[in-house]
């Protein structure tokens, strides 16, 4: 079993942590998702797409904020997994986080 792991600056205010397994890829997020920095979100997450991983985490514990432009870059990350066979799944957000997720 091999990972690799890799840090991506998506925006000064953002950074993806990447660590890929052999059947699942774990992105986790720190900083803020809002209207400035969602597309280059989106951007990154359809990117680590692919057809060898069938799962991506998004690991939730260290973003800070999450606005509307930040919940529609997720959604549409999500359905577009979908189309390609790949499973994504939100884990451990903030409490302010998971309030914007669960409305």
């Amino acid at each position: 079993m091999s990972t690799t792991q890799g840090h991506i600056d998506i925006h000064p205010t953002v950074v993806l942590s990447v660590v890929r397994g052999p059947e699942y890829t774990v992105v986790a997020l720190q900083g803020d998702l809002d209207l400035e920095t969602a597309p280059a979100l989106h951007e990154e997450l359809l990117a680590l797409m692919d057809s060898d991983h069938k799962t991506v985490v998004l690991d939730l514990a260290h973003l800070g904020f999450c606005d509307a432009a930040g919940l529609s870059a997720l959604i549409s990350a999500s359905h577009r997994a979908l189309a390609r066979g790949v499973s994504m799944r939100l884990a451990a957000p903030r409490p302010r986080v998971a309030g914007v997720l669960a409305a």
